[in-house]
């Protein structure tokens, strides 16, 4: 692996970047892949503008922190293994103007480029549902791009810290 950085699901420079999600302590919670071309790995078609989440059950939980990890792979690369897919997503969202985040514990913030994730994802009886809110102060889709310390918990004087106009993008996992 190659950084620690806290970003978007970008698709990274090559045919494709594999991101690894763990826990605060280290945990493989899944695997997200995001195709800048659409390409083929092991008989199966990945499309560009899709993000691929592979065995994120654990991700249900809502766990206290996340780091995101990635290499960039060409589709001609001997493949990481991915594991069983869970879902996929639109890796594009549109920027609307919204209210900023609410205080919970199922945000992750940095209060130094004022980006939050929204984790809302719920597994139920196998079934995947919710959504991902990624809000920042500039409506661009560059949300977490940048250097960053690891996510800490949301707190109420993130959106008194500076007058901002929030805007959000909701993606729904399919």
């Amino acid at each position: 692996m190659t950084s620690i950085i806290i970003l978007q699901m970008d698709p990274g420079v090559k045919g494709y970047r594999y991101y690894i999600i763990k826990n605060a302590a280290g945990d493989n919670l899944g695997q997200v892949l995001v195709p800048k071309t659409t390409g083929t790995l092991g008989g199966v078609t990945y499309d560009q503008g899709t993000e691929y989440w592979f065995d994120v059950d654990a991700l249900s939980t809502r766990p206290s922190s996340l780091t995101f990890y990635w290499d960039d792979y060409e589709w001609t690369d001997t493949p990481p293994t991915l594991g069983t897919q869970s879902f996929t997503m639109v890796a594009d969202p549109t920027w609307e103007k919204t209210d900023p985040p609410a205080t919970t514990t199922s945000n992750f913030v940095n209060n130094t480029l004022f980006v939050v994730l929204g984790w809302q994802l719920t597994l139920n009886s196998g079934v995947w549902g919710g959504s991902l809110h990624w809000y920042n102060d500039n409506g661009q889709n560059t949300v977490f791009g940048g250097s960053a310390t690891s996510p800490v918990t949301l707190t109420g004087d993130i959106e008194a810290s500076r007058s901002v106009t929030w805007y959000t993008a909701t993606v729904t996992p399919s």
